[in-house]
């Protein structure tokens, strides 16, 4: 971290009560002084988490759509000999399908995906589970 404020001696490093490390300045200002109508403080370098794991959150998810959707394409081949798909085939799509919802729901609970993310995932994830319902029922 880097703590800049014009007017003011170089800050110094603490460490604070909770154990986190803390950047410290100050002045006294004397009778003659002019009054502080304005102070320019820049900070620099502070640690943040990194935005590399919601993409890779995106990314899976997006990985799972697209595999789950290719799964469930339909050909023009199929559409016009009806192919059976082995119901334990489907069963197995349909876990696949719900254990995606349940680590989606975990990572909102946790906060690790945005709102935007979280609904559009969702709804592929539904759509998909609702599709395997129809191939199940027509099949």
């Amino acid at each position: 971290m880097v703590l800049s404020a014009e007017g003011f001696p170089d800050p110094e490093p603490m460490q604070g009560q909770d154990g986190s490390r803390l950047l410290v300045t100050g002045r006294r200002l004397a009778r003659g002084d002019g009054t502080l109508e304005s102070i320019e403080i820049t900070l620099d370098n502070l640690p943040v988490p990194s935005a590399g794991r919601w993409y890779a959150v995106a990314i899976a998810c997006a990985l799972s759509a697209l595999g789950l959707g290719a799964a469930l394409r339909k050909d023009t081949s199929e559409k016009k000999s009806r192919r059976s798909v082995d119901p334990a085939d489907v069963k197995q799509a349909e876990d696949l399908v719900l254990d995606e919802l349940v680590a989606l729901e975990k990572l909102r609970r946790e906060e690790r995906l945005g709102p935007r993310t979280y609904e559009e995932t969702r709804i592929e994830l539904l759509d998909a589970l609702t599709r395997l319902e129809l191939h199940r029922t027509s099949g």
